[in-house]
């Protein structure tokens, strides 16, 4: 027993309390600026000091307010004045005016009384009374159902008689832990709280759940144990080899829960479940613990959000229940924190006995591998120096020289006419001074040219001592220039350069004399793992003689399938040396216990593994570790989140992956030794830097009613930002998930059951209600997973690969839609068993795709688990599907769960507009940009003044009806995602909508859309614009509407279509406006100026259909009524009525049906051949050849004597079939011309065709003079 300290427990609650009544200040700030942001009527306040220092406080409400429209002042008396910033983005809204077609379908739905009760039905709030209640009245279960959690009985079982299994009676008694079993049966009997520490294959998982049964059997007591796991394959894992100790057969003793796979009875005394699993639990019967008499929770150390959750959530409910007993287990040596926690001082530690391992860094590896050399990184070590003598390097030498010099318009214009033609490459460094065209513009403030370099793919990064174009633009005091490259910058180091968050601190810190490092880093990045350097290492240790395993931890599923994939089609002997094995956590069961089996007798064990088997999965023979340094969230069994960036581990996790090795053996480190003393000493806990809103929706559902989100994250061991839980709690409420008073909803307990995110969710119930699941889901799917476009840091590929991701979506100004076609490609390609080759020609990862598959199969199951798809009737998986190749229908559940993350493209300057931003643009892959534009590289600059309107895409410009200079109506777009860059916000992964999607679907579910009254002024301004119009100038006739509709892809409505239009031109009076005009707002933001008697129309279709949603959402696989189908179809022919007279074309073949693949096959090893992979490494560095040399079979080679212009692509990042060996800085084109000489001064070349990918021609040869008259 520990004695209590009086002095010490007073202390540690002084600085509790401390935090605490801090952690409240903050709270009551930033409750106090989210109303005075939301207050219209209040101008300014003044806000007392109440935290220690004003300075301190001043900080805080400037972190808290941003983006809340804020101005910050201090005043004498030790206060601070808020006030308000005048909003461009509020109270201009648009005119708008529908389609005569749209206005008589309002009519029509009017006048026909479809539904009993028009009146909306809001989201209702869930009663955690009701829970696990069946509604007698429906044949589905009700919505306080719960799918994917543990069914056990109220009592704990009595042990059976078990024996155990001789075979592994020494092993169990030989393990680290056994030595502490009775301390730890001790600890049980005294403490509710047990603590126990230890290093990877102690036993801890597998042997601390047996103790307890033991002790339980010899005692006759009653027992339950409930282990929890992080992910799936931890459970499979832990059950198999409890299992094969007990030697037990049958679900009487051991079980396991995964959300949609369970084994056991409900009298099982040991059960083995995910995180997720028990969460659901605990939402489903708040008493479930009444039944449990031990908790073990396993992993605690990788610290990820759900498992902090638990943690909280039981330090509120252990003094409920006296009786039970929680075990944390962690792989970490440093649990104090887990203590101080629960108020336990005595913690058990579990150390491993060590042995000598060598261990080898990054310096160390590249030499005993000669990994250098045999690369043949000869301009990186300086092997071949430029000939300056040569003609093109002396002409863009000297081009570069008068550029700096000079600065004169017509030499930045003639070096931009070789750069667009491919002559010149467009990152050329200077042979002597490695000055840049870049760095050149920027220092003489040549904003236009700063641009057009900007859209051609120029790298910002580049450095000349220590120097980047950004830091040369500051320093010649070029603000405007400095401002766009530091947005740049940011955008361009996000997807082709550095993905790396959390640096350790001497990442770049080894000798400067240390020519090995410098270099491997002149040639390959630091922030991916360098599959050939591993390819090279399974080489070196393969001529070991010492038999065992090799163990690979890689950052993520992605870098496992693609070194698999490399070793399998190398030509080299290697792949017929190793038996290659992949570790992940989709891995399914079958082949997961395939790991464990012995290699074949020639050949030596490989496991490619994600940082999942650091410290969830050991191995008895593992005889070398190659530990690439990196890895990505580590994903759960709760939600499946878009991976975040690549990080760097911590000192703890590189010191658990040594841990693998056995006696003799070696890890290799592919980072410096410097490197590893920068690293962190513990990972950073998830909760303090990820998004809170699916951890938020649990906690709301599992913690006291009465109990505050923020108040209960406080309290956590290491509380997240409180200004993180608000802006979660906001997007709950936006997406009905909370209601106004964050009470969870029935919306926010059905999303519950899904593995996304809940605005992803959100989305799919809204498919499911409008009839169109397939496509919403797949597109959710891609959402959810890493983007399955591959983005090359080549300026000459990623032109290329930008060109195919708009190919699959051209001219539809959506990027959802891109999505979409990929994964339609890929399935197609799968199905005719050519998927690498589809993926490889359109810049496809196979692995992402993989993927999106993988989890779209498992969404499927859980809606089945939930009752929104069954196996016959209205719910049945051909009804779900009847509106799927309606391109509108997508796009309006896209817009549910996306608001309120719209934005409006105003065609005054070109500029992109959302909720907080004025100054927003797309994202340089987007399909929004012109095709000239992203052929020519990033597009970057579009939408940022109105000289680059031109990098809009055409029909976005077209489709805004300009009115008047003041009033317009305008396209709104959708967004995914959006990320700050300098000033600029970038919008990822957009699709235009028409206004009336944004009004029929934007907001709250069940909400009343506002009415307000115009002025006077703009009343009248409007009345006299209309006036003027013309008023039959949009009559369309029937062969116009006709054609009209064959090109939108509305065949099957287009009868109905051509006898509305005829109804609205001889009753035109119906839909001609009135003479009152109101203001409709969903927000502050969203909102258009239209007739008075329309709006009306508008809100009672939106009541009705909105009430009919609701239903659907509540009451899973309901059969709707014959006038709830009518009110559908009237919604959906709106919305494709003002899509056609916005004249969007429709593309047909989105609500293909998905073929049957197999989940099985996915994870299939490949048969692959030398020639049939074409990797794409972006682990290299791009770089430019030396002066006068070219790329060519991996070495630099001179030019001929014809002075040729050569490429500056190594041909390992390009595929043979994409690029002819000589030529890489080109223009992509869809049709070549002949071969032609290019003159330039006496130099001649001949720029030979590229050979077409697939049949399809990339390149084309061009032929121009330079003369100083051009």
């Amino acid at each position: 027993m520990n004695k209590y300290n009086p002095s010490l427990a007073a202390a540690k609650l002084e600085v509790v309390n401390e935090r605490i009544d801090q952690q409240m200040c903050q709270l009551f700030h930033t409750e106090v600026l989210k109303k005075f942001s939301h207050d219209s009527q209040t101008e300014e306040i003044l806000l007392p000091s109440v935290l220690n220092n004003l300075k301190e406080q001043k900080s805080f409400v400037f972190r808290v307010s941003d983006g809340m429209g804020i101005n910050i002042k201090s005043s004498k008396n030790a206060n601070i004045v808020l006030t308000k910033k005048p909003d461009p983005t509020r109270n201009n809204f648009n005119y708008l005016q529908l389609a005569h077609t749209s206005t008589l379908l309002l009519n029509e739905d009017l006048k026909n009384s479809y539904l009993e009760n028009d009146s909306q039905t809001p989201a209702v709030r869930f009663d955690k009374s009701s829970r696990g209640k069946f509604n007698d009245n429906m044949s589905h279960l009700s919505i306080n159902r719960i799918a994917g959690r543990l069914n056990l009985s109220d009592c704990p079982p009595y042990i059976p008689l078990f024996g155990e299994s001789a075979s592994f009676v020494h092993h169990r008694r030989s393990l680290p832990i056994f030595k502490y079993r009775q301390e730890i049966l001790n600890q049980l009997e005294c403490q509710q709280v047990v603590v126990i520490a230890g290093d990877v294959g102690c036993g801890k998982t597998t042997q601390v759940p047996q103790y307890i049964l033991e002790n339980a059997y010899e005692r006759k007591a009653a027992c339950r144990i409930i282990s929890i796991q992080p992910r799936r394959i931890s459970v499979h894992a832990a059950l198999d080899r409890v299992v094969a100790e007990r030697g037990v057969t049958g679900e009487r003793l051991v079980g396991h829960q995964t959300r949609l796979e369970s084994k056991g009875t409900n009298n099982c005394p040991l059960i083995f479940c995910t995180t997720g699993v028990f969460l659901r639990s605990l939402i489903e019967n708040d008493r479930c613990l009444k039944g449990i008499t031990h908790v073990v929770i396993d992993q605690v150390h990788e610290r990820d959000r759900f498992t902090d959750l638990l943690l909280g959530v039981f330090r509120l409910r252990l003094s409920q229940y006296p009786d039970l007993r929680l075990i944390l287990l962690s792989a970490d040596m440093a649990p104090h924190a887990l203590g101080s926690y629960f108020h336990q001082e005595k913690i058990i530690r579990v150390p491993v006995l060590s042995h000598p391992v060598s261990q080898l860094f990054l310096e160390d590896i590249l030499t005993c591998t000669k990994f250098l050399s045999k690369q043949k990184l000869l301009a990186g070590a300086g092997g071949v120096k430029a000939d300056l003598t040569l003609g093109p390097a002396t002409v863009f030498d000297d081009l570069i020289t008068e550029a700096w010099y000079n600065g004169s318009d017509m030499i930045f214009l003639h070096t931009m006419k070789l750069i667009r033609d491919g002559a010149m490459p467009i990152d050329y460094q200077h042979s002597q001074t490695g000055i840049t065209l870049l760095m050149a513009s920027a220092n003489h403030g040549k904003l236009d040219i700063v641009k057009m370099l900007i859209s051609l793919g120029a790298n910002p990064t580049l450095q000349v001592k220590g120097m980047t174009p950004y830091d040369l633009a500051n320093e010649f005091a070029r603000p405007e220039v400095a401002d766009l490259l530091l947005s740049y910058s940011q955008v361009f180091s996000s997807e082709v350069g550095n993905n790396i968050i959390q640096e350790p601190s001497r990442m770049n810190n080894y000798n400067s004399t240390d020519d090995v490092l410098k270099s491997f880093y002149a040639k390959y990045s630091q922030d991916h793992a360098n599959l050939d350097l591993i390819v090279e290492v399974l080489n070196y240790v393969q001529g070991y003689s010492q038999p065992g395993t090799i163990l690979v931890l890689l950052p993520a599923y992605s870098e496992v399938v693609e070194l698999r994939d490399m070793i399998i089609a190398s030509n080299s002997s290697l792949k017929n040396k190793l038996d290659v094995h992949t570790l992940h956590g989709h891995l399914f069961p079958n082949d997961f216990k395939k790991i464990f089996f012995p290699a074949p007798a020639d050949k030596r064990k490989v496991i490619l593994a994600t940082n999942i088997a650091e410290t969830s999965i050991s191995f008895d023979d593992v005889i070398c570790v190659i530990d690439s340094g990196l890895f990505r969230d580590r994903e759960n069994d709760v939600v499946f989140t878009n991976p975040k960036k690549t990080q760097w581990i911590s000192k703890a996790s590189a010191a658990q992956r040594v841990m693998h090795v056995r006696n003799g053996g070696i890890v290799f480190h592919l980072y410096p030794r410097s490197t590893l003393d920068g690293l962190q000493e513990y990972p950073v806990p998830e909760i303090t830097r990820d998004s809170l809103i699916d951890v938020c929706l649990y906690a709301r559902l599992i913690i006291p009613e009465d109990m505050r989100l923020p108040q209960f994250f406080c309290s956590l061991p290491d509380g997240p930002p409180t200004t993180a839980v608000h802006q979660a709690i906001e997007i709950l409420e936006s997406i009905d998930a909370f209601d106004s008073q964050s009470k969870v909803t029935d919306v926010g307990l059905r999303l519950v059951d899904l593995s996304v995110e809940p605005r992803l969710g959100k989305i799919l119930l809204v498919g499911v209600g409008l009839r169109c699941l397939d496509p919403v889901l797949t597109i959710i799917c891609c959402l959810a997973r890493d983007d399955p476009f591959i983005t090359p840091a080549s300026p000459d590929e990623r032109k290329v690969a930008i060109m195919r991701r708009y190919d699959l979506a051209p001219d539809y100004l959506s990027d959802h839609l891109a999505l979409l076609k990929a994964y339609h490609l890929w399935e197609k390609g799968n199905d005719e068993g050519r998927k690498r080759q589809v993926c490889q020609e359109n810049y496809l990862s196979v692995a992402n795709i993989e993927l999106i598959f993988l989890l779209r199969v498992l969404l499927v199951g859980e809606l089945r688990a939930s009752g929104y798809i069954r196996s016959r009737g209205n719910a049945d998986i051909r009804n779900l599907n009847i509106h799927s190749e309606s391109w509108t229908a997508i796009k309006a559940a896209l817009t549910s769960g996306l608001y309120p993350n719209l934005a409006r493209y105003s065609p005054v300057d070109g500029g992109i507009i959302t909720q907080n931003e004025t100054r927003s643009q797309f994202h340089f892959t987007s399909t929004l940009l012109v095709q000239e534009g992203r052929n020519n590289g990033l597009g970057f600059v579009a939408a940022t003044s109105t000289d680059s309107l031109s990098s809009i895409h055409p029909l976005l410009q077209k489709h805004s009806s300009k009115i008047s200079s003041t009033v317009l109506t305008s396209p709104w777009v959708i967004f995914e995602d959006q990320q700050r860059a300098g000033q600029f916000t970038i919008l990822r992964c957009c699709s235009v909508i028409t206004p009336i999607t944004a009004l029929l679907f934007a907001g709250h579910l069940g909400s009343q859309i506002q009415i307000v009254q115009l002025n006077q002024n703009d009343h009248q301004e409007i009345l006299n614009h209309l006036e003027e119009s013309d008023e039959d100038s949009d009559d369309i006739d029937d062969d116009e509407m006709r054609k009209l509709c064959q090109e939108l892809h509305l065949q099957h409505i287009t009868e109905d279509i051509l006898g509305l239009n005829r109804v609205a031109k001889s009753n035109k009076r119906l839909s001609r406006p009135r003479k009152h005009f109101v203001i409709l707002k969903i927000d502050e933001f969203i909102g258009f100026i239209i007739d008075s008697y329309v709006a009306q129309l508008i809100m009672n279709i939106r009541n009705k259909f909105q009430s009919i949603l609701a239903k659907c959402i509540r009451e899973p696989g309901r059969n709707c009524s014959v006038g709830e189908d009518a009110v559908l179809r009237s919604v959906l022919s709106l919305l494709s009525s003002e899509e056609m007279a916005m004249q969007v074309p429709q593309p047909s073949g989105v609500g293909r049906r998905p073929t049957n693949v197999s989940a099985d096959s996915m994870l299939v090893t490949p048969e692959l051949k030398p020639g049939d992979l074409y990797p794409i490494r972006r682990y290299m560095t791009y770089t430019t050849p030396p002066k006068g040399y070219s790329y060519e079979s991996n070495e630099f080679n001179k030019s001929s004597d014809t002075s040729s212009i050569t490429s500056a692509a190594s041909k390992n990042r390009i595929k043979p079939s994409r690029l002819n060996k000589t030529t890489d800085y080109r223009e992509v084109f869809p049709n070549p011309t002949p071969s032609m000489n290019l003159s330039f001064q006496g130099m001649s070349s001949v720029i030979p065709n590229v050979t077409p990918v697939g049949g399809r021609p990339i390149c084309k040869s061009y032929s121009y003079s330079y003369s100083e008259g051009n």
